[in-house]
């Protein structure tokens, strides 16, 4: 009897210590807590910050919204103008980057998050120009010029200068660069690789691969590939 009573003792007393726990997490912090006041910065502004529009020049480390960051919450920022920034992160992996450049990056079924740009989840619209070293960010729009060592991004509106790679979900537009991959491509590709799951457009490089077919040189496909319905 001592025995079961210590045993079911114990049992609650680290459920009620679970609960403590949890009850003071950030995941399910009071709401109330959040910051929730929309802040707009212009003619310049630092990033990463906590602010939602920056009009004018953004410069810094990374363009993101970090108001909520210790809530483990992913707030937008919208960047009207010039975005310049240096991303430690992106150039630590820029290595690794590289090896994928030539491996994973011809797979032409790749679907990347397409999903989460036709529902509109994006943390990051930049308008104008976007210049990085390393963008790194999978949920950035560019909408523009944008002129990088290597891009990773869920869309891109405009034109693409990428040193090294370029790799986005959606393309429209032009991209130029060493390797370019787009899971959905409506535009132009150019550079020594090129390859697109879904292309509506032009390749042009020494090797070239869409769903349609794989070329030397120049590619196209203007039509839906029917082996894929």
């Amino acid at each position: 009897m001592p025995r079961l009573t210590a045993t079911l003792f114990f049992i609650l007393l680290y459920a009620g210590l679970s609960a403590r726990q949890d009850s003071t997490h950030p995941f399910v912090a009071d709401r109330k807590q959040h910051d929730t006041i929309y802040r707009k910065r212009f003619p310049a502004w630092y990033t990463p910050a906590k602010v939602e529009e920056i009009n004018g020049l953004a410069i810094g480390l990374e363009a993101k919204n970090i108001k909520n960051k210790k809530y483990d919450l992913r707030d937008s920022l919208v960047v009207r103008g010039i975005n310049v920034e240096v991303p430690p992160l992106g150039l630590a992996v820029m290595p690794f980057a590289m090896v994928r450049m030539f491996t994973g990056v011809f797979n032409r079924r790749d679907t990347g998050h397409i999903a989460n740009i036709q529902l509109g989840k994006w943390t990051q619209k930049i308008y104008g120009i976007n210049i990085s070293a390393c963008n790194m960010d999978e949920e950035r729009q560019i909408n523009g010029l944008n002129i990088a060592g290597m891009t990773f991004g869920t869309r891109m509106n405009g034109i693409s200068f990428g040193t090294l790679m370029n790799a986005s979900d959606i393309q429209n537009g032009l991209m130029i660069a060493v390797v370019n991959r787009a899971t959905k491509s409506r535009g132009i590709q150019a550079g020594l690789f090129n390859v697109s799951g879904d292309l509506r457009g032009l390749q042009f490089g020494l090797w070239n691969k869409n769903s349609k077919r794989s070329l030397p040189f120049i590619n196209w496909q203007f039509t839906k590939d029917k082996r894929n319905q």
